[in-house]
C-alpha cells in the first residue's frame, strides 16, 4: 500500500509538531531544573554569607573586649546581643 503525497505531508507535519512539542517540553524541564538548582545554590551562599558575617562580628567584639571597650558600645557597633558578647568574655 502506497501513501499519497498528501498523507506523507500530513505525517511529516505531525512529526514536526511532535518534535517541536518534545523540544519545548525538554527545554522547559531543563529550565525549571536549572532554576531550582540555582535557587538552592543561592540559598546556600546566602546562609554561608550570614554565618560568616556573624563570625566576623564576634571576632570584632572579642577584639573590642580585649581593648576594654564598654559592652554597651560593642552592642551598638556590632548589633550583637549582650548575652553573646558576655559569652565571648571567657571564650577563646
Amino acid at each position: 500500500m502506497e501513501l499519497s503525497e498528501e498523507e506523507i505531508e500530513r505525517a511529516l507535519a505531525r512529526s514536526r509538531r511532535m518534535f517541536q512539542m518534545d523540544l519545548a517540553h525538554s527545554l522547559a524541564v531543563a529550565h525549571d531544573e536549572g532554576f531550582a538548582e540555582g535557587y538552592a545554590i543561592g540559598r546556600c551562599y546566602a546562609k554561608g554569607y550570614t554565618e560568616g558575617l556573624a563570625i566576623k562580628r564576634k571576632l570584632i567584639a572579642k577584639k573590642m573586649l580585649a581593648d576594654n571597650m564598654p559592652v554597651d558600645e560593642i552592642i551598638e557597633l556590632t548589633k550583637l546581643t549582650r548575652e553573646v558578647i558576655e559569652g565571648l568574655c571567657g571564650a577563646d
